[in-house]
């Protein structure tokens, strides 16, 4: 895994912010972060997403190009953003698997800082720091969380092949 902070440059990293945490964003609830989530906890598996590519593009594709051209995608499975409402305390998301059967990169660029992260099985956490950016292998477990001292945790995920990567983004 690789933590690059202040990814995007100011004047990109605001303009995605600005309009995605805007009230006028359009995001869609889903009831469950994953199939491995607790059908019985009706709080911290619901959230909000947007995607911006799973073989359509949206309307607002253009927002995550700067994103994209950072990463050096060569090609594209799937962008989708997350707005995850915050919890009295931090729950943590089942673990789950981004396409296992296909050799990819991951990437979150996470929008705003709280005390929400990413979680891998070995107990590391990536904090949400706003501009930072983890690169990392989707197709081995990750999870998700919530957040308790902000509205609510938003971040972008893209999963997609380079030509460039570094070799130790998908180092173990």
């Amino acid at each position: 895994m690789r933590i690059i902070d202040n990814f995007l440059s100011e004047r990109e990293f605001v303009n995605i912010k600005e309009h995605m945490m805007s009230v006028y964003f359009p995001w869609n609830y889903t009831s469950f972060v994953n199939d491995n989530d607790d059908p019985n906890d009706m709080v911290s598996t619901r959230y909000f997403e947007h995607n911006f590519y799973n073989g359509v593009k949206s309307q607002y594709f253009h927002l995550v190009r700067p994103f994209l051209n950072r990463l050096n995608v060569d090609e594209l499975y799937r962008v989708k953003a997350n707005l995850f409402p915050s919890t009295e305390s931090v729950r943590e998301h089942a673990f789950h698997c981004d396409k296992p059967f296909i050799p990819h990169v991951g990437a979150i660029l996470y929008l705003n800082t709280c005390d929400g992260y990413t979680l891998f099985p070995d107990g590391s956490k990536v904090d949400s720091v706003e501009n930072r950016c983890l690169l990392f292998d989707p197709t081995k477990p990750h999870a998700s969380s919530t957040c308790s001292n902000a509205k609510a945790r938003f971040n972008i995920n893209v999963n997609y092949t380079t030509l460039y990567a570094e070799p130790d983004i998908l180092e173990d």
